[in-house]
């Protein structure tokens, strides 16, 4: 619909891999050049737990000082990221945790039910002000507005004539426009009507 999910897939730099079919690490979108100039990527972290955090009129940054937020301890930082998620496009806890269970599988990553109904109370307890979120069908919710935002990016660059390359949540620019990026970056997440500075990472 106008008001859910419409994330801006189809370039064909998503589908480049940072991994080769032997596991090993090339990070091949790194190698991706922009005019024949070398690009950075810059990424929005922990987005929509940041979003979430601000539609409660909390800026993050203020809470956490920049920590990594799915950052909890005795849990990796890619099953935490990975529960919150999905846990986001699901209506009911039961049916959540085994959604949450069949994604890490596919990752290859075993837990139990229970393993992940303990990990969704310490990050519940972490972040009590955005618990609520969990298991309430947010995720294409907070999916369209982070769209509005690669939206805004996109004609922001357009505007002034400079190519950017969209994934999903992160862009990609020459290294030359890196702070270019960042600033436009932090301004959409304004414009979209989120408070506070968001977090983000070069990869």
């Amino acid at each position: 619909s106008f008001e859910q999910g419409g994330r801006i897939y189809g370039g064909f730099w998503e589908q480049i891999p940072n991994n080769d079919k032997d596991g090993e690490v090339r990070e091949y979108r790194k190698k991706i050049l922009i005019n024949g100039n070398k690009t950075v990527e810059l990424d929005f972290s922990s987005l929509h737990l940041t979003m979430a955090y601000s539609r409660e009129k909390i800026d993050p940054l203020t809470v956490f000082e920049q920590e990594d937020l799915y950052e909890l301890p005795g849990y990796e930082r890619t099953v935490v990221k990975t529960s919150w998620n999905v846990s986001l496009s699901c209506h009911r806890r039961d049916n959540g945790l085994g959604a949450i269970q069949k994604e890490l599988k596919k990752m290859g990553i075993k837990k139990t039910t229970e393993e992940l109904s303990d990990l969704v109370d310490a990050f519940q307890a972490k972040h009590p002000k955005v618990a609520k979120y969990m298991f309430k069908n947010w995720g294409l919710k907070l999916q369209f507005q982070d769209s509005e935002m690669m939206i805004i990016i996109i004609q922001r660059f357009d505007e002034l004539g400079i190519p950017v390359l969209t994934v999903h949540d992160s862009i990609i620019v020459e290294e030359k426009h890196e702070e270019l990026g960042l600033r436009i970056m932090q301004e959409s997440y304004n414009e979209a009507g989120f408070i506070g500075t968001p977090l983000i990472r070069k990869e």
